[in-house]
């Protein structure tokens, strides 16, 4: 309790916290980077996606991803996030592919 007391009057008495305390500042840039089509293609190969597989595990339409990969038009700032995270641990994608799957019944008849 003393050390929060004594860092209160330190505040009140409007002297600098920096010649009592060691003070850091950190910036954080969360901006995705830009993705060219290549760039998307390469993406969707690391979880060796189809594009309309992809489309909806990103929850998009699979226009959007064709779209994307023939550079008419760029991924939004939260699908570039997400490919960003997908790039830093494509295993986990895979794992997280993996665990959401749902084996569906076939019916003989229809084969």
């Amino acid at each position: 309790m003393g050390a929060f007391e004594a860092a209160i009057a330190l505040t009140r008495s409007g002297e600098p916290l920096e010649r009592h305390f060691t003070v850091r500042i950190y910036k954080a840039d969360f901006t995705p980077r830009a993705y060219e089509p290549d760039d998307v293609r390469r993406v969707r190969g690391l979880l060796g996606m189809s594009q309309v597989l992809f489309a909806r595990f990103l929850g998009v339409d699979a226009n959007t991803v064709r779209s994307w990969e023939q550079g008419t038009r760029p991924p939004s700032p939260i699908a570039r996030r997400f490919m960003d995270e997908i790039e830093n641990d494509p295993e986990h994608w895979r794992e997280r592919m993996v665990q959401e799957a749902v084996e569906v019944a076939i019916d003989p008849a229809n084969r």
